[in-house]
């Protein structure tokens, strides 16, 4: 299984060579794999059963994971090595690489959208209270037009 790493340096007998060693990421990683592909009865829980495996790459090869907080996207394929050598491979990319700016967008958007809207219910607020209310006295006062009382023109 091929993980990410990073190399340190030692320096024990005077020779500088490089250790590798699997970061807490890959780890983490690799628990889910094991979680979800593997099956819990196989002797080696190195090679991923591959019925489970294949049926479980057909169903969903594509789909989100968090991992520390941070919300992954996550592609996965069955790659066949040999005859009967088969490799589990695990795409995985953070989701805000992919989506960030998209997202960004989005919400600046809908702030917008928002904001719009707010504005326009004010001018239509003000175009009620600027318009129909004397208009609405106007009526009031035809009514009383109708039923003759033209008191209402006197006082005017």
């Amino acid at each position: 299984m091929v993980e990410n790493t990073t190399v340190t340096t030692s320096n024990t007998t005077g020779v500088s060579y490089g250790i590798s060693e699997v970061d807490a990421q890959s780890i983490l990683f690799q628990t889910e794999m094991k979680a979800r592909y593997y099956n819990a009865f196989n002797l080696d829980p190195r090679i991923p059963d591959f019925q489970a495996a294949s049926a479980a790459v057909s169903a969903e090869p594509t789909y989100d994971l968090t991992v520390d907080g941070t919300l992954w996207i996550i592609t996965v394929d069955l790659v066949q090595l040999g005859d009967y050598d088969y490799s589990l491979i695990m795409l995985a990319i953070p989701r805000v690489e992919v989506y960030g700016s998209i997202d960004k967008a989005q919400a600046r958007a809908r702030a917008i959208s928002i904001g719009i809207s707010a504005g326009l219910a004010a001018i239509v607020c003000g175009v009620f209270v600027l318009v129909v209310l004397p208009l609405s006295a106007l009526v009031q006062q035809m009514r009383e037009l109708t039923n003759f009382n033209f008191a209402t023109l006197e006082s005017s």
